[in-house]
């Protein structure tokens, strides 16, 4: 059981349930993302759930997808190496999200100010 657990998130590509979690969080961002652009700034009972959402939905989605983008493009042998680093690149992507969203402005905000016209 630890096996196959170990291996549904090292290489998520290869296992159907792993599949099953990277077509739901399709179908999350899908409704997460406009969600986040179509809520007023000042909705912040509606924005924290989102970003809290996107938090953890986007890290999980590019995981598995990296996942295989490794298995089409890196070679057998150095596969183990760069699922292993891509793990820790989620994990630091996530924790980073984590934080964003409870100590800083979240992500939509940070998002929205890379908009925002400078302020002299």
């Amino acid at each position: 059981r630890a096996a196959a657990m170990a291996r549904a998130v090292l290489a998520a590509d290869t296992v159907t349930s792993a599949m099953r979690v990277h077509h739901a969080c399709n179908l999350a961002l899908a409704g997460l993302v406009p969600a986040a652009y179509l809520t007023p700034s000042e909705n912040k009972a509606v924005l924290g759930p989102v970003d809290l959402a996107l938090g953890v939905v986007a890290p999980v989605h590019s995981h598995i997808t990296m996942n295989m983008v490794i298995s089409d493009y890196v070679p057998p042998a150095a596969r183990g190496v760069a699922r292993s680093g891509l793990l820790g690149l989620s994990a630091v992507a996530a924790l980073g999200l984590l934080k964003l969203n409870l100590q800083g402005p979240g992500i939509t905000a940070s998002v929205r100010r890379l908009w925002e016209a400078k302020q002299e």
